[in-house]
């Protein structure tokens, strides 16, 4: 074992340097999955948190999620702290192209290299015109950050299909050939602190597992709401979590949901956010961020920022009543709110969000919460 993961190294050491020597355009896929390894142990689902150097001189941070084939993410450079966000797609072997895009959403450059989880990641950076390029290698980075381990569940019920099979005189629909499905994606949360642990993951569970009897039930009892008492009709529902932030002890999640139901005009879907300070293991609410009697001026700078990415037209509340909510996450250049279907806009809304940088919230933030030592150079 010993001697495979030194092979790993030696060989993504090769990788890096044939990428310093720009042979990158000449090596395919295939070869370079081959090169770092011919086994990839990288489940379905998959986070990770990574810290390295870009080129020669550039320091840079990436967090990059994966399910199945799809990545997702962002990195940013150590100085300056502003995210810049990483869509892409990975390979069997490891190998993945993630392309980034600027906040307006304009393509600035793509990554392409090598993922591994027990030795470096490397690869070549390239801008988007394709004339500047550099090499890059980052490796797994947990330092003042949580170690996340995504597990999956599902639950399939296709007694259905079953029925109609031995029915042949009944024209199936859709819904007749399908399986009722129920999946979840969920955090398990590591950390050196082993009380802060225990109790972020508590709150984890406790976010989106239903009660019965005024107790928690268990994962596979809420999966088996496939099962139903009423008839087989069919459904889909699935929970989601994602990383959003994990930076100087705070932890950002987003639990996102959906769910359709036969009969119904359309799916429902919504998105919950559980921001953890990593020191206690804390749930944050707005009351840990900002001053008292801050309310009132934070609510009109939410408002004039939702109003200019979202326009004024078509939502719930009248000029001068909006109201930032508790339903927030925190990244490494400010705080983001998220508004759910129907919450303050039709469905046809969606689920709109407003972006409050740290440099517009400087002079409500309480000096003694968590906010400071994000915005802290290191």
């Amino acid at each position: 074992m010993k001697k495979n993961k030194n092979l790993k190294s030696i060989l993504s050491l090769i990788l890096l340097t044939v990428f310093q020597f720009n042979f990158y355009s000449n090596l395919t896929p295939e070869l370079l999955g081959y090169l770092s390894s011919r086994k990839n142990d990288l489940p379905d689902y998959y986070y990770c948190r990574m810290k390295g150097k870009l080129g020669d001189n550039l320091f840079i941070t990436m967090e990059i999620s994966k399910s199945d084939s799809l990545l997702s993410g962002y990195y940013y450079y150590d100085k300056l702290g502003k995210p810049i966000s990483l869509v892409g797609k990975i390979k069997k072997d490891g190998y993945f192209i993630l392309d980034e895009y600027n906040f307006e959403g304009k393509s600035t450059g793509q990554f392409s290299g090598i993922l591994q989880t027990d030795a470096p990641t490397t690869g070549k950076w390239k801008n988007a015109k394709g004339d500047k390029s550099f090499p890059f290698l980052l490796n797994i980075n947990v330092e003042n950050a949580a170690a996340v381990e995504l597990k999956f569940f599902d639950k399939r019920n296709c007694e259905r299909i079953e029925l109609i099979k031995n029915n042949p005189e009944h024209e199936p629909s859709y819904f007749d050939t399908s399986c009722s499905v129920h999946t979840l994606v969920m955090p398990l949360i590591t950390l050196k602190n082993k009380s802060a642990e225990k109790t972020i993951n508590e709150s984890i569970l406790n976010s989106f597992l239903g009660k019965k009897n005024g107790k928690r039930i268990s994962i596979e009892e809420q999966l088996s709401d496939v099962y139903t008492d009423d008839g087989n009709y069919y459904m889909e529902r699935s929970e989601f979590f994602s990383v959003t932030g994990n930076d100087k002890n705070v932890l950002s999640l987003s639990l996102n949901s959906s769910e359709y139901y036969e009969g119904a005009a359309h799916g429902m879907y919504g998105i919950h956010m559980l921001t953890f300070d990593l020191s206690t293991g804390k749930l944050l609410k707005l009351k840990d961020l900002f001053l008292p009697n801050t309310e009132k001026a934070l609510n009109q700078l939410g408002e004039k920022l939702f109003y200019e990415k979202n326009g004024k037209e078509d939502w719930f509340f009248s000029p001068g009543e909006f109201k930032l909510c508790e339903n927030f996450g925190i990244r490494s250049d400010g705080i983001f709110f998220i508004y759910n279907p129907y919450e303050i806009g039709p469905y046809s809304a969606g689920a709109p969000e407003v972006f409050i940088p740290f440099n517009k919230l400087m002079p409500y933030l309480n000096p003694n919460g968590i906010v400071p030592r994000l915005i802290a150079k290191p």
